[in-house]
């Protein structure tokens, strides 16, 4: 038993190892009905497929809608980013909260 948590633990280590450090920058505008929308929450995320995604940066966009992200993770493989903006834009009431995401 003891030798194959020892193999385990050697198979681990050699697979995290193997992970590179990979960034991404993002920058935007957010737009709804052809007007720039200030304050919006945007979040880039790293899809993952065996472990939950990960959250790497998150920002409001300034009072032109505009929005510059960057984020880094180690990754076996190449990551895989998205964004999603929390906005309120065609929600009736404006109370409402929509989710859109982008890959």
């Amino acid at each position: 038993m003891s030798r194959l948590a020892f193999v385990l633990l050697l198979f681990l280590v050699a697979f995290e190892v193997s992970a590179k450090l990979q960034n991404v920058t993002v920058k935007g505008i957010a737009v709804c009905n052809k007007r720039r929308v200030a304050n919006a929450h945007v979040i880039l995320i790293d899809k993952d497929t065996l472990d939950p995604n990960d959250e790497l940066t998150q920002i409001h966009t300034n009072k032109e809608g505009e929005f510059e992200l960057f984020g880094e993770e180690d990754e076996i493989g190449k990551i895989e980013p998205y964004i999603r903006i929390h906005h309120n834009c065609n929600t009736q009431p404006v109370s409402f909260d929509r989710n859109t995401k982008f890959s």
